[in-house]
């Protein structure tokens, strides 16, 4: 990893409620990482190895927190403060502006480290031209809403807002950062730069650059839970100007569903088709068996030449009143990653059985 650098020009950032990677490349290294403040608000800063399992460093030592002329402000150095041999440093910002937190360690000490900053109180947010900033926390006015659209502007470098919004869990949706190559700001260059969870960390793999029109943003998101997400609009480098922010429901209709109200039909000797829509969906089937009666249950996919889905998987076969049956779930036994279960009906039942996909994703099944 290239160093970072250890003055005003640094390439690294660090955001309020938020943290960063990077290591002590070598003996008394240190690394600047470049935050933008309020004044007023009060930041806890933790830098953390190997005593919490943050990195491989041993014994960090949080050097100091500079201001933007790159001046130490007194009494903001810290050896062991954290946890063990972490360091931790709680501060007040004077005014508004950039500042600079200085992470190293202990003597000759290397290794990696996590540098996290923690809001440890509200700051009403400025009133520049009239207008109310957005904030990059949890704490944040921004507000968006499902199939909407919300518009702001990035008024600086480095600037990032955040957006709260209302998801169900499973539910799927297409979040669109625009600006001047669609006509929807004066911003050349989005940069969607992450959604957060309730708690404000962000979720792997939700930042894009590029992905829309242009030097435009996208990210489609399936939500884990039910709950608040916040969405984090920003900028390509040190670019300012206007955007929309819209959020898309792009979750699949459900063909079949999965319960005895299924629409989902299938008779003796017969068969039918359907389609594994997204992760964790299944699809369920009605068929009335006679007392006695033994069946075969097929579920296939591409290794037989029926479908798309790579690895089947037969969920169980379920009884009138919805109950799985012991032992009727199946995964390979089939051909290849096709699914098979032989069955024989204990008495007269209209019975259901439900299929979804594997880890091998979506796809349809004949």
């Amino acid at each position: 990893m290239s160093d970072i650098g250890s003055n005003i020009y640094t390439r690294g950032r660090l955001y309020l409620n938020s943290y960063t990677r990077s290591r002590i490349n070598y003996g008394y290294d240190r690394d600047w990482f470049r935050i933008y403040l309020r004044g007023g608000q009060r930041v806890r800063f933790d830098l953390e190895g190997s005593p919490t399992g943050r990195g491989t460093l041993r014994d960090t030592y949080l050097r100091g927190i500079y201001d933007s002329n790159g001046s130490r402000i007194s009494g903001t150095t810290n050896d062991d403060g954290g946890t063990g041999y972490n360091s931790r440093v709680d501060f007040t910002a004077s005014r508004t502006g950039y500042y600079y937190v200085s992470a190293g360690a202990y003597s000759s000490r290397t290794g990696s480290y996590r540098l996290t900053a923690t809001a440890l109180n509200t700051v009403s947010p400025v009133q520049p031209g009239g207008g109310g900033e957005i904030a990059a926390n949890t704490g944040t006015s921004g507000r968006l809403t499902l199939g909407g659209n919300t518009t702001s502007s990035i008024e600086r470098s480095g600037d990032r807002d955040w957006f709260r919004i209302h998801l169900n869990a499973g539910q799927r949706v297409r979040f669109d950062l625009e600006g001047s190559p669609t006509g929807r700001g004066t911003l050349r260059d989005t940069y969607l730069r992450g959604i957060y969870d309730s708690n404000g960390s962000r979720i792997s793999g939700t930042t894009n650059d590029d992905g829309g029109t242009g030097y435009n943003s996208r990210v489609d998101f399936t939500a884990s839970q039910t709950g608040y997400y916040y969405v984090a609009a920003g900028a390509y480098g040190s670019r300012t100007g206007s955007y929309r922010l819209t959020a898309t429901d792009i979750t699949p209709t459900d063909d079949f569903s999965a319960n005895t109200g299924t629409r989902g039909r299938l008779s003796l000797n017969g068969n039918t088709t359907g389609n594994i829509q997204y992760s964790g969906d299944r699809d369920w089937f009605r068929i009335h068996l006679n007392a006695g009666q033994q069946v075969r249950f097929d579920l296939e996919g591409s290794p037989t030449g029926r479908g798309t889905l790579r690895d089947t998987y037969l969920r169980g076969i379920y009884d009138s009143s919805g109950r799985q049956i012991s032992g009727t779930t199946n995964d390979d036994g089939g051909t290849g990653y096709n699914s098979r279960v032989d069955f024989t009906a204990p008495g007269p039942i209209t019975t259901t059985f439900r299929r979804e996909p594997t880890a091998a994703g979506p796809g349809p099944i004949g």
